[in-house]
């Protein structure tokens, strides 16, 4: 038998990821979802049949978000990266 793999440790310190444009477009329309009595997977599934069908106009605000938090998460990562180095 293969030994069991152990999960590295996160540095609590670190950056986290950015949302993707999906996610913030989920946690933006989360609240009506929920106003609904939806399941968590019922959600899911509205949510991403709705995000299929938005026009690219209408996922361009998501992506422009996602784009500037991700820009940001780089950069936090940069100087993260540079403090744990030294």
């Amino acid at each position: 038998m293969a030994p069991k793999a152990t999960k590295k440790a996160k540095d609590p310190n670190a950056p986290k990821r950015p949302l993707s444009a999906y996610f913030l477009y989920l946690n933006e329309h989360r609240p009506r979802f929920v106003a609904q009595g939806l399941k968590v997977t019922e959600i899911a599934k509205a949510a991403s049949v709705e995000w299929k069908a938005l026009s690219p106009q209408q996922k361009a605000k998501y992506e422009d978000q996602a784009a500037e938090a991700k820009a940001k998460y780089e950069g936090d990562k940069a100087k993260y990266e540079a403090s744990k180095s030294t």
